[in-house]
């Protein structure tokens, strides 16, 4: 279904008309990307209205797109896999933690900080075997791009409500496990896939 919609886009545009054919295949593949993610996006906040708890969904899964757009990290295999650990991670979560008025304790601020940074400057960014990071260069930026990232978001939260913070770890957290080795080995998929191209 998607996929016929992203075709149709490109018909309706005229694209093919003004670009080369391997040009074109690259458009058609943002626009279906493009499209695959916002029906993901609307199914996970979607659920999060049904349920009651799209703000603290939107706290969490904002800290986590943020660091995501530069550290990367694991995928999961279908579709509807992503949309189910979406749902499970970006409504589950904020879901208990309204459901049971979680709040980050004072004294974890700063150990929890530490973690999501050395997670982040150890292991940002991740690459998949479908799109290693070949580029050296693109990888120090992308290193150096999440971590500051990552410094600038909890520098905001530490002034933010309590439940606001717990959220946005929860969003940062994930995104550490997603760039973690664990997360790979426990999937058996490759872990810094460009190295087999040096």
């Amino acid at each position: 279904m998607i996929h016929q919609l992203s075709m149709e886009i490109l018909e309706k545009l005229q694209i093919k008309k003004q670009v080369t054919e391997r040009e074109y295949l690259y458009v058609a593949y943002f626009v279906e990307s493009w499209l695959l993610d916002l029906s993901k996006t609307l199914l996970v906040y979607g659920v999060a209205f049904f349920v009651g708890c799209v703000s603290e969904t939107f706290f969490m899964h904002l800290a986590y797109v943020i660091v995501r757009r530069s550290a990367g990290g694991w995928h999961a295999a279908t579709s509807i896999h992503c949309s189910l650990f979406s749902i499970s991670c970006f409504v589950g979560i904020p879901f208990l933690i309204k459901m049971f008025q979680l709040s980050l304790i004072k004294g974890f601020y700063f150990p929890v900080s530490l973690v999501i940074f050395v997670i982040t400057f150890l292991y940002a960014p991740a690459d998949t075997e479908k799109n290693p990071l070949l580029d050296v260069a693109d990888r120090k930026k992308k290193r150096v791009a999440s971590v500051v990232k990552v410094c600038v978001l909890l520098l905001i939260t530490s002034q933010l409500p309590a439940t606001i913070q717990l959220l946005t770890f929860a969003g940062l957290l994930v995104e550490c496990l997603m760039i973690a080795p664990f997360i790979y080995n426990l999937t058996k998929e490759g872990y810094r896939n460009y190295e087999r191209y040096e």
